[in-house]
């Protein structure tokens, strides 16, 4: 299962070089990883693996770089979001702007409101999602509907096990706002909405079927 926590830079292990005085909130998904790249006139982590929310100190005016495996992020003051997906990575800027350099494309500024798909070839292309990307810093899943399929797909990114749903009902249509700390509640809200139903062969092997 995931869960998403939250802390700031300040003396860990691979962010010991930064003031302590100028902290910036991140939100880790369990199982994201970051580390630290770079030291001194600026600040610099990269995104190992997993899921991040950052939002940097708008007091500390020296420039943010973030390495990833698609490319390097640089921004000043912002507020943004990365997770690495199937395609390479998903970049959301909520505050701020960032600039985006891919391994293999000219630069491109992502500004507030924008949603970038960025492909492991370098390529990026501007997304419209079925979901919030930002829900889980705050602890839910807030969808707008979004085929089945793919709900049940992030319901399981929280939830220990393995979680399916059956191709007869896959591209039924989910909206609304799920608290991720109780999937077992999410599951039984869905039977109420749709028709479906939820088989537990174990307590973490979970189907989703038709009713």
């Amino acid at each position: 299962a995931r869960r998403q926590r939250q802390m700031c830079i300040r003396d860990r292990a691979w962010v010991d070089r930064l003031a302590a005085q100028r902290l910036d909130p991140i939100h880790v998904v369990a199982g994201g990883r970051l580390g630290q790249v770079g030291e001194g006139l600026r600040r610099r982590l990269q995104l190992v693996r997993g899921e991040v929310s950052l939002d940097s100190n708008p007091n500390d005016n020296r420039p943010f770089r973030i390495d990833t495996r698609v490319g390097q992020l640089a921004t000043l003051d912002s507020h943004l979001l990365l997770r690495e997906n199937d395609l390479g990575l998903l970049l959301a800027v909520r505050r701020g702007d960032v600039t985006l350099f891919p391994s293999s494309a000219s630069p491109r500024r992502v500004l507030p409101g924008e949603t970038l798909q960025v492909w492991a070839n370098g390529s990026f292309q501007a997304v419209t999602l079925h979901s919030d990307p930002w829900g889980w810093t705050d602890g839910v899943l807030s969808v707008q509907q979004m085929p089945l399929g793919e709900f049940i797909a992030e319901v399981a990114r929280y939830r220990p096990g393995l979680l399916r749903c059956a191709p007869e009902v896959a591209e039924l249509k989910v909206s609304g706002t799920y608290q991720l700390a109780d999937t077992g509640q999410i599951l039984q809200l869905l039977t109420r909405s749709l028709p479906v139903r939820v088989d537990y062969r174990t307590r973490y092997w979970v189907s989703i079927g038709a009713a």
